[in-house]
């Protein structure tokens, strides 16, 4: 078992929320194979790569072909197991658009993501994105994510939740990580839930919604359309 500590100095330290400048992880396993390497292409295998965070979201394997070129760090069909999640993916890239002294990850590292269904649960996102800190509820989801943290767009988006609740859709994002300052254009073709489950998901910080007798006799409802503001 080993340790990895990173301290860019570009950033305070800050157990809140995950920061690329700031890292700390213990309990690191890792394997590589088939390592290659020609002229600014390094290709390698990992087999296992396993660590905890101390925050709630410990990776227990990692298994993907990584290729890393220029500034482009590509994991190709990786598998990844959390305590809580399972994620399939065709593609998990960030290219580093500009490394100077003034680099920000959130605006300057683009990030290229095509998921395959996955069980994702929120108590992991919230590592995150700290608008979800106090959330473990479980969602499939598929789907392609492009952009930097700061400018992302999601496409072919599919997320299903509990028994009856599904949502696909598009959607462009501008202003993250501020959640309460992001403007979001999301192109939503297909909605559908019941008061119960949107009662059951709970909101962190507010009381849990009691949908009434009245709404819950409306049974599965619909949606379709754009949703445009912050």
């Amino acid at each position: 078992n080993g340790e990895l500590s990173y301290r860019s100095g570009m950033s305070p330290d800050t157990s809140e929320i995950f920061d690329i400048n700031n890292i700390s992880l213990s309990d690191l396993n890792i394997t590589i194979d088939n390592i290659s390497k020609e002229d600014t292409y390094t290709g390698l295998m990992i087999s296992e790569l396993s660590f905890s965070t101390g925050q709630g979201c410990d990776l227990e394997n990692l298994v993907a072909e990584v290729q890393i070129e220029d500034g482009k760090y590509h994991l190709i069909d990786p598998t990844i197991r959390t305590s809580n999640s399972i994620i399939n993916s065709d593609l998990l890239g960030i290219d580093f658009m500009d490394y100077g002294d003034d680099f920000n990850f959130i605006s300057d590292a683009n990030l290229s993501l095509t998921l395959q269904s996955s069980r994702i649960s929120l108590s992991d996102l919230a590592f995150f994105l700290k608008p979800l800190r106090g959330m473990d509820n479980e969602i499939s989801f598929s789907g392609s994510i492009t952009g930097t943290v700061q400018e992302m767009n999601g496409r072919d988006i599919l997320l299903t939740y509990s028994d009856s609740t599904m949502l696909t859709c598009d959607f462009d994002l501008s202003g993250m990580p501020d959640i309460q300052n992001t403007f979001m254009f999301i192109r939503v073709d297909r909605l559908t839930t019941t008061a119960r489950e949107i009662a059951d998901m709970g909101i962190p910080g507010m009381a849990k919604l009691d949908p009434g007798d009245e709404l819950q006799k409306l049974g599965a409802m619909s949606f379709r359309g754009n949703f445009t503001g912050f």
